[in-house]
This record gives structure tokens, C-alpha cells and sequence, in this order.
């Protein structure tokens, strides 16, 4: 079983279905965390669900990831993590071929090449450089590899995130203008198309950030108060005045890849929805 996130609706009739609650039940619970302190809804929250919670739990979880996609990668919407993207055969790889930029696997951490000459960003420290080397492994004990996303698809694309992803993969915007190729992003965006992609998991593969050592058992609940959350906030909230900061971010392991077998939705973001 799996909270339908799509929606404020698919929420509510997910929960309904799972803790074998009505409405009435629901809008009592919210009414006793509107009189309470802010602080005190994880706990109100989470003795909520073990009163209900049957003995069938959740065993799977939608993930929303934001991507930019070249045209040419057809209907292959595997995620990879960084370090297989830009060192295997792919087509991101491949493309950045194109222009003689090539990624190897160092002793400690990912190498660009750049025209043949390695890119050593030396006494670099800051800004886009230091995100740059960051995510290719610089930092020892700090790597960040990983495929991440959204647990939430409902205010998706009033995420400041999803507006900041339409010019190009983070990664690939900010490597890109660190070795002034600005050309290549240009390139990049006029082949490509944005989506927002929707996949359903095994609850086990995925990581709850701020979370990340929860078990197994702690990951099912999780998900279930972080849906409760969103529910109270629409329960208390003009739906003009909310935004999506408090969307829960998911990732994988660092050396896991989202399989094609796991999309289960798939959206082409245009400008004009982005708001």
C-alpha cells in the first residue's frame, strides 16, 4: 500500500482508507492541534496514528524528481546518481562529449576534463566552484551522489526549486558556468524538455532528509505525519497564501539508481505553470 500524494484529495481519501477514519475524525484531530502549540503536532500527529494505524502498513512511497531531459534519451527515465551519469555510457555523457568535456573516476573523487587539461580548482572555496566540487566528492565524508525528489506532488510547481531547475540540472548550470561554457547549457536547453517525473517505490530504498537514520517501521509513520501535516496546512491555511517549502525531500542511496520500472507518471513542465 502507498499514501496517494498527487493531490490535497488523493491525500485525504489515502489516509481515510488507511486509518479507517472519516472526515469528522480528521477535522477533530486538526482542531485539537489548531488549539495546541506548533510544537506539539509531531507528537499530537504521531499519537494519532498509532491509535488508528492497522496492522497493514505502507510499503511504498511516491517520489517526484524535477528533470530536464535531452530529446534523444526517448523514453528512458532511469535516475541515475551523479557518479554513474558522468562516468558511465550515457546520454548526458555523451553529449558532454561532444564538447570534449569528460568526466574520470580519481583516487578520491570524480575529475573534469575540460579540452583535454584536468579542472583542479585550486584555492576555490566558494560560490558555484565550491558547489561544483562538493557534489563531484571533494569533500571527504560530505559526497552527495545521490538521486533526490519530492514526497509531494499537490503544490509541486510553486516550489522555488522547480522554477530554479527549468534552466538546466543544477549540477550540470553550475559546472558548466565554472569552466565558462555557457554555450554547452544553451545547447542543452534547446534539445531538451523539463518533466516532472513520479515514481512509486519500495518504501526501504528511499531516505527521509533531516531523517536519514529512521528504520524501516520509522520511515512508514514518517510518511504518514508528513501527509497529515500538509493536510492540517490546507485545514488552516488560505490555499492563495501556501507554497511548498515544507515539501519532505527523499533520496536514494548515494550508489542507487531510480529504475524505469518505478515511473508511474510523467509531465512536461512548461513555462506558464510555474508559478
Amino acid at each position: 500500500m502507498y499514501i496517494d500524494t498527487h493531490t490535497k484529495k488523493a491525500m485525504e481519501e489515502s489516509i481515510y482508507k488507511y486509518l479507517g477514519i472519516d472526515e469528522k475524525v480528521l477535522c477533530n484531530i486538526f482542531d485539537k492541534a489548531y488549539n495546541s502549540d506548533y510544537d506539539s503536532l509531531e507528537t499530537i500527529f504521531s499519537d494519532f496514528i498509532y491509535k488508528y494505524i492497522k496492522k497493514n502498513s505502507v510499503d511504498e512511497i511516491l517520489f517526484f524528481h524535477f528533470s530536464r531531459r535531452l530529446n534523444s534519451e526517448n523514453d528512458d527515465f532511469r535516475g541515475y546518481n551523479l557518479y554513474d551519469l558522468l562516468l558511465n555510457d550515457t546520454v548526458v555523457s555523451s553529449f558532454l562529449k561532444k564538447y570534449d568535456i569528460i568526466f574520470k573516476k580519481g583516487e578520491k573523487h570524480l575529475e573534469l576534463f575540460h579540452r583535454g587539461k584536468l579542472e583542479t580548482f585550486e584555492n576555490v572555496h566558494g560560490g558555484n566552484e565550491s558547489n561544483v566540487k562538493w557534489r563531484m566528492g571533494y569533500y571527504e565524508g560530505r559526497e552527495d551522489y545521490c538521486f533526490n525528489g519530492f514526497a509531494f506532488k499537490d503544490l509541486l510547481y510553486k516550489n522555488s526549486y522547480a522554477r530554479s531547475l527549468y534552466w538546466g540540472p543544477e549540477f550540470l548550470n553550475q559546472m558548466l558556468q565554472v569552466i565558462g561554457r555557457e554555450d554547452v547549457l544553451e545547447e542543452y536547453i534547446k534539445n531538451s524538455k523539463y518533466y516532472c517525473l513520479g515514481y512509486k517505490i519500495p518504501i526501504e530504498k528511499v531516505i527521509f532528509d533531516r531523517y536519514d537514520t529512521l528504520s524501516l517501521e520509522g520511515k512508514k509513520n514518517r510518511i504518514v505525519l508528513e501527509v497529515l501535516r500538509r493536510l492540517y496546512d490546507y485545514y488552516v491555511t488560505n490555499i492563495s497564501y501556501m507554497y511548498d517549502e515544507e515539501n519532505p525531500c527523499l533520496r536514494l542511496q548515494d550508489d542507487d539508481t531510480m529504475d524505469n520500472k518505478y515511473l508511474v507518471f510523467k509531465e512536461e513542465i512548461l513555462p506558464e505553470m510555474l508559478r
